[in-house]
């Protein structure tokens, strides 16, 4: 999956995304390492959320620091345009964090990461 570019919905701008399946462990790492530090389940969930978005935004034509240099500038974003890119670190998250918890669904996928050997 290449780079894409997305237009915020409320100020229109353009933003270049990195593709999601470039990550690293190490990103992983990154993430786990600054939710650790958060007691608050809603608060580890923001952070995960801003920290991918951080991560993906490689560029855009706000009049903002990108955020992997100022985490900050997301707090100045209009909550449309915040949810937009926080809708594109849910996929991301997706792939830094696949659910390997066995269920019925994912028994009978043939993708499924899980071993089915013992079953």
């Amino acid at each position: 999956m290449p780079e894409t570019k997305i237009i915020l919905p409320k100020s229109k701008a353009e933003v270049t995304l990195r593709d999601a399946t470039e990550m690293r462990h190490k990103d992983r790492k990154k993430v786990w390492a600054s939710l650790s530090e958060q007691d608050n389940a809603l608060i580890q969930s923001l952070d995960m959320t801003e920290g991918l978005i951080a991560f993906l935004v490689k560029d855009w034509t706000l009049d903002l620091i990108l955020p992997s240099i100022r985490i900050s500038s997301l707090g100045e974003l209009e909550i449309a345009d915040y949810d937009a890119l926080a809708i594109e670190a849910n996929k991301a998250q997706e792939i830094l964090f696949p659910n390997f918890t066995q269920t019925p669904e994912n028994e009978s996928n043939p993708d499924s990461p899980l071993d089915k050997s013992n079953g």
